[in-house]
Parts: C-alpha cells; sequence; structure tokens
C-alpha cells in the first residue's frame, strides 16, 4: 500500500508538523527562491541565531511544500536521547500503511522508503550536536533532509543557509498586524531597539498586548532598561521561551567546556553593537586579567579556538578581523552577570580601549581608521561608567582625554 497525500495540493498520511504562525511575516527570499532552488539537494540548513526564526522557517516551508511529499516528519532535537522515540513513532504511523513492525529504527524506517519509493521530508530541528545529522542523510532522490541549528559548520552535509535579521519593513509589519494602532514610526523605534530580532518583536507584540501599554513608554523602557525588558512577553507557539533564557543552554555549554570564550563574549557584550576589532583583546593581552582568556589570547592557536566557539554556537558573527554580537545577545549575557562580572568586565574594557588607541587626532589623519572603529565601543563604555558613578562628565562628552 502507497502512502500519498489524499489529494491534489493535501497534506501527506504521514505527517506530525507544527501548525503555521498565525503572523509569519516575509522571508519571501528564503522561501520563494532559496529554499526552493536548493530543493533537489539532499540536506539542507538553516543556520542563524537563536531567535532569528529558523523553526518557523521550517514551519512554513514544509505547510507550503507538503504536497510535494509523500510523507514528511518533525524531529525535535534539543533532547538526543528522545530522537529514537521519534523515529519509532513515525515507524508505527508507517507501520498503518506498510506494516512496518513497532520500534523500527531509522535504519528499517528508511529501508521502507527506499523500497516504497516514497517522496520524504525529515525536518531536525534545533541541531546541538552536528554528529547526529549523518545517520539521516538521504540515500536516494526520494528523500531530503532540513535542518535548523545555531551551530556552524553543517555545510559539510549539503547547503547551509543562513537566516538573517528580518528586514525593518518586516519587523513593523509583524508589529502593527499584531497592535494595528501603533504608528509605523514608534514600530520601527521597537524594532530597531530590539535588532529586528523575529522571537523580540513577537515578545514585544506580546507584550503590548497583554498590558496595554503605551508604546512610546515602552519603547523608552526598552532604550533605558533593556535587560529588564527581555523576560517580559508572551510569545504563543514558544512556550517558556523568551530572549532572556534563549542562549541560557548555550552558554552553560560554553562555561564548562571554553571558559575563555565566556570571557570574551562578556567583554563583547559591554561594547557597542557595531563590529568590535578582535585586536582589541589580541594585541593588548597585559590589559586582560589573569585567567582562561589571558592565556587563550596569548596563543594563537587556543585564540582561534575561542573565538571560532563563539561564532560556532551562534552567538558572534565574524567578518575577518572583526566580531559583532547582536544587541539582544549582548542584553542577555549582562542579566547572567553579577555586579562585581560587570565592574571587571566594564573596567577592563576601558583599559583595553585606552590601550589600543593612537593618540591624537586633530593633525594625524593616520589615526582616524582606528578611532573611527573604535569609538563606537569607547563611548558605549564611558556611557556606561558615567551612569554608574556619575563621573567623568568630561571624559564622556570628549573621549580624546582618555588618550596622552
Amino acid at each position: 500500500m502507497q502512502v500519498r497525500p489524499s489529494f491534489p495540493g493535501g497534506r501527506p498520511d504521514v505527517w506530525n508538523v507544527p501548525p503555521r504562525l498565525a503572523h509569519f511575516t516575509g522571508r519571501a527570499d528564503l522561501l520563494d527562491q532559496q529554499l526552493t532552488d536548493e530543493g533537489t539537494v539532499a540536506v539542507c540548513a538553516l543556520h542563524g541565531l537563536g531567535g532569528i526564526g529558523k523553526t518557523a522557517l521550517a514551519v512554513e516551508y514544509a505547510h507550503r511544500h507538503s504536497h510535494s511529499y509523500d510523507l514528511v516528519w518533525w524531529i525535535p532535537t534539543e533532547d538526543p536521547q528522545l530522537i529514537p522515540g521519534h523515529v519509532s513513532t513515525l515507524g508505527v504511523h508507517l507501520g498503518v500503511h506498510l506494516g512496518l513492525p513497532d520500534g523500527a529504527d531509522w535504519s528499517a524506517v528508511l529501508d521502507v522508503l527506499r523500497r516504497e519509493r516514497l517522496r520524504w521530508l525529515l525536518i531536525l530541528d534545533n541541531i546541538g550536536d552536528r554528529a547526529l545529522v549523518g545517520p539521516f542523510r538521504p540515500t536516494d532522490h526520494f528523500g531530503r533532509l532540513l535542518v535548523t541549528s545555531r551551530r556552524a559548520g553543517l555545510d559539510g552535509f549539503g547547503t547551509q543557509i543562513a537566516v538573517p535579521e528580518l528586514p525593518r519593513r518586516d519587523a513593523v509589519d509583524l508589529l502593527t498586524r499584531r497592535i494595528p494602532a501603533l504608528a509605523p514610526g514608534t514600530a520601527g523605534r521597537i524594532a530597531q531597539l530590539l535588532g529586528d530580532l523575529p522571537l523580540a518583536v513577537e515578545q514585544a507584540a506580546g507584550y503590548l498586548g497583554e498590558t496595554g501599554m503605551p508604546p512610546d513608554d515602552y519603547a523608552q523602557l526598552l532604550r533605558g532598561r533593556l535587560g529588564d525588558m527581555l523576560h517580559r512577553g508572551w510569545v504563543p507557539d514558544r512556550p517558556g521561551i523568551t530572549i532572556a533564557n534563549l542562549w541560557d543552554l548555550s552558554l552553560a555549554r560554553l562555561r564548562a567546556d571554553q571558559p575563555a570564550a565566556v570571557g570574551l563574549l562578556e567583554l563583547c557584550a559591554a561594547c557597542a553593537a557595531e563590529a568590535i576589532p578582535l585586536d582589541l583583546f589580541s594585541d593588548n593581552i597585559d590589559e586582560l586579567p589573569a585567567g582562561p582568556l589571558h592565556d587563550a589570547a596569548a596563543d594563537p592557536l587556543a585564540w582561534a579556538d575561542t573565538v571560532g566557539a563563539l561564532v560556532d554556537y551562534g552567538l558572534t558573527r565574524r567578518d575577518g578581523p572583526t566580531l559583532t554580537v547582536h544587541r539582544l545577545t549582548s542584553a542577555a549575557v549582562r542579566t547572567t552577570m553579577t555586579p562585581d562580572q560587570h565592574t571587571t568586565t566594564d573596567a577592563t574594557l576601558i583599559h583595553l580601549l585606552r590601550a589600543t588607541l593612537p593618540a591624537g587626532i586633530a593633525g594625524h589623519p593616520e589615526n582616524w581608521p582606528r578611532w573611527r572603529t573604535v569609538l563606537p565601543h569607547l563611548r558605549t563604555a564611558l556611557d556606561r561608567h558615567s551612569d554608574q558613578d556619575g563621573s567623568d562628565e568630561n571624559l564622556t562628552r570628549d573621549p580624546t582625554t582618555l588618550t596622552p
């Protein structure tokens, strides 16, 4: 007996994909071009920052293209020990049609799929361990594997598609669809303060809807108390998940395996949202406190591993000699730090910035590129320092006085 969709354009008989998001917005370029163009590739991985919308994109793709497959099966992979149970459940559903025994593993399921020449789509959501992907790779042209992950390096299995933040117009559209009375200008300010991160935009809409808070007041709170706002707002499709706890698991793993990477991330979280030159740290090792980060920065291989760990876990983006940290990642990381850690980290950053800045701007155009690169981070550090103790107002107004 063949497993087929019940009618043209309908869903397959074997299907367990979550419901579509009620307010899915944008992503036309990914859905209509990149994912569709890669439709003949056996393995496709959606990669990006936590909260960027990888899962929502995979759900939307599965619903839009359900007619192209004889079965579509969704496996959440946060807990790898539960994966065999999800595969076994797939075997039970196939068994109703094809006589597959209960408790079948993936090898047995794949044999049936291959024998029956079924067109199948398997979705592995939120892969944390890249090694889990290999066994599920299709062995013929009838199967396709779609993976979502924060982890980098999945292009070794097939095509990797980077999922970016929402374009501003789509973030504004999402907010105004949820909150019709919201003025587009205010929606744009909120989206900007949230870095156009889809989960954060959904949280914002949820909080505004729950509380009835005037949007201008909400924007003001985001501007002044971003860290305190990260856990506020309910997202229907992500119960229990907020920007405040989104990166907890990644940070816990790094603290255990790569403490130097956590130290680097905490320093980056104290910087502005602009690109951070990596030589700010590696060229000024003496300004780093004794510890894992100091030791890693002194060893080129350990330093490469340290920076690579942050990129691999999707906590930063690297562009050649610079790192960029999303403003909400920075805010979330800072909420996990103690007051003493804040004080030490902020002081270390100011020492690093002072060490890297060349003396003099006026009449020294050769120094302008470095100042241009570092100035946003210097202003952020000095503004925070001034807010904490009310001192150094002259320094905040004129950061050039920081150098000799």
